[in-house]
């Protein structure tokens, strides 16, 4: 992907400054602009495989660009769009369909690797992804995630799991699913079940939607126990120890649905999730805030708006420092209201 599709692309994901859009129509109506931005849309659109068939729902594309522009708060930003839009109507239309079009195919597609007789697929930071294994088995892939897979060690079939995902495994009697997680080791003939297992988290949590699961430990093989329906695991990694309880499973599962659900929960969880969801930066800046606790549900607020309602409902001040280069990250500063 080209960058200036990248800017295009940050550019409708992330609230703007009036001049910001001002001076984007500016250059959308310019010559070289208008040039510039029809070498790059071919070139993109070159890049995709010409056998695939691709539908575009032009209904939806103009709600989802709708609702980027109704995410802004500033009167002025609105006002400056809609004195801008009768000059570049059809190239905005063009671009928010890139938008959209580039929403869909990260979530569905993943980034693919191949490395020797394991494929790997990745969701990186911001990103949620979606594959069919070759049994049919379906995967939805958490942001900062990476699954690896191997089908040819027969009679199992082989997942390594760095990160989050859940699975709707297809039954073989015959063939065994197994995902291995760090020193956990799930293993299926068919289920559906989520795995939390990112590296450096202290904790692995597999919770069970339905049919049932056997849990190892990788080191040395030993059986852990079997989960029913309803229940998570907690396995710590340092200790080797393993709590089974009964469990909210929309709240642990809801984020493959793109809703992220928060309910009592401590700063410091509440932090990295939202870091690996935005793929942003939140540095603390006073260590009474992770002594706050959070509740709340989001699925398609903008970062702004979810540090909005983190000041409203926990004793913190954030302060938003917006990055649009393709550099750095937007960053998030926490600090305790005094």
């Amino acid at each position: 992907m080209s960058n200036k599709i990248k800017a295009i692309i940050r550019f409708f994901s992330n609230p703007q400054k009036n001049d910001d859009v001002r001076n984007l129509f500016y250059w959308l109506n310019s010559e070289k602009g208008n040039s510039e931005l029809h070498n790059a849309l071919d070139n993109e659109w070159k890049a995709f495989d010409n056998d695939t068939d691709i539908k575009v729902d032009s209904n939806k594309i103009f709600t989802e660009i709708n609702g980027q522009i109704k995410k802004s708060n500033s009167l002025s930003l609105k006002q400056s769009i809609k004195s801008l839009l009768p000059y570049a109507a059809i190239l905005i239309i063009a671009i928010g369909a890139i938008y959209f079009f580039y929403g869909q195919i990260t979530f569905t597609e993943g980034t693919s690797i191949k490395s020797g007789s394991y494929t790997s697929v990745v969701a990186g930071n911001g990103h949620r992804s979606k594959v069919i294994l070759p049994d049919n088995t379906i995967v939805w892939i958490n942001s900062g995630t990476t699954i690896s897979y191997n089908y040819n060690q027969k009679p199992q079939r082989h997942v390594i799991l760095d990160g989050q995902a859940f699975f709707e495994v297809g039954h073989d009697k015959d063939r065994p699913f197994i995902v291995e997680a760090k020193q956990l080791k799930v293993e299926v003939l068919g289920t559906k079940f989520d795995v939390e297992a990112y590296a450096g988290a202290k904790n692995i949590n597999v919770v069970l939607e339905s049919g049932s699961v056997n849990l190892l430990n990788t080191d040395n093989g030993a059986g852990l126990g079997k989960l029913k329906p309803g229940e998570i695991a907690v396995f710590n990694s340092s200790t080797g120890d393993m709590d089974v309880a009964m469990a909210d499973i929309q709240k642990h599962i809801s984020w493959k649905d793109n809703l992220l659900v928060f309910k009592d929960d401590p700063m410091d969880l509440v932090i990295e999730k939202l870091e690996r969801w935005y793929n942003i930066e939140i540095e603390v800046a006073d260590p009474k805030i992770y002594g706050s606790i959070f509740t709340g549900k989001i699925r398609n607020e903008s970062y702004e708006q979810v540090f909005e309602l983190i000041e409203y409902s926990c004793q913190v001040n954030c302060q938003i420092i917006n990055n649009y280069n393709s550099i750095e990250l937007p960053k998030i500063i926490m600090k305790d209201k005094k």
